[in-house]
This record gives C-alpha cells, sequence and structure tokens, in this order.
C-alpha cells in the first residue's frame, strides 16, 4: 500500500469515527439530525465532484479553463466549506463528463428528477440501510 491510499484509507476511518461520534451525540434530536444529515451530503456530493474530476484525468486548471472560471473557483467548488449552488454542480459534472442522477426517497418510494436517458435509480441495500443504485434500462 502506497503513501496515498494510506493517506486516504486513514481519512476514511477518521470520517467513519467522526460520523459514529456525532450519531451518538446527537440522539433522538431532530434538528441536530437534520444538520447532520446536510453535512453527510455535503461532504459526499464534494468527493463526488473530485472523484468525477479526477476520473476524466483533469487537474483544476484544466477543469477550469474548460469552465471558463478560476482554478480558486474550481478549489471553491470542491471544497467540502463551500454551499454550492445545484446549477454549479450540473455545469462542473458536466465539464468533466459526468451527469447527475438524483432521486427523492418518499417512505417506499423513488421520484426520479435527475437522470441520463437510459438510465433508472433503483432502490437497493447495502446492509448498513437504503440506498439508490442506477442502472440501464432499455429504451426500446
Amino acid at each position: 500500500m502506497n503513501h496515498h491510499e494510506r493517506d486516504l484509507e486513514s481519512r476514511a476511518v477518521r470520517r467513519g469515527d467522526a460520523v459514529d461520534h456525532l450519531e451518538r451525540l446527537v440522539g433522538d434530536d431532530p434538528e441536530v439530525a437534520l444538520l447532520l444529515a446536510q453535512e453527510r451530503l455535503r461532504v459526499r456530493v464534494t468527493d463526488g465532484m473530485q472523484q468525477a474530476r479526477q476520473l476524466g484525468g483533469l487537474t483544476q486548471v484544466e477543469l477550469a479553463e474548460r469552465m471558463g472560471i478560476s482554478q480558486g473557483r474550481v478549489s471553491r467548488l470542491e471544497s467540502v466549506h463551500y454551499d454550492r449552488r445545484l446549477d454549479s454542480l450540473v455545469a462542473h459534472l458536466h465539464a468533466v463528463g459526468a451527469e447527475l442522477l438524483m432521486a427523492f426517497k418518499v417512505g417506499d418510494q423513488l421520484i426520479q428528477v435527475a437522470h441520463p436517458a437510459g438510465t433508472q435509480v433503483v432502490p437497493s441495500s447495502d446492509g448498513l440501510g437504503s440506498r439508490a443504485d442506477a442502472v440501464t434500462v432499455d429504451a426500446s
């Protein structure tokens, strides 16, 4: 395991430990639970944006050139501390060749609100709780 892989692994452990600790502190307080859910989403979106850029083989400078913005703006978009707008997220993903899949879950129902043609968001489980996966569907 190289240095970068160890760093990523240790960061994942620290994040997991921090989330576990926060969940123990939250208890049944719905306002704190909402804040925790928002922060979890912010971290996941941020990580996803960085991964999408890297999978596209782009540096922040190259992405900035594609988007017509500064590298500093890309850095802010990819920061967990930045409360980005949905249109900025979509522009970032488009520039790296990624598409947004999004669904809302109400009870057992998934409402698809963003998805590329021929893709469907479906409920699944990872053993830890509910999640959604993207599947390709026959358009015919």
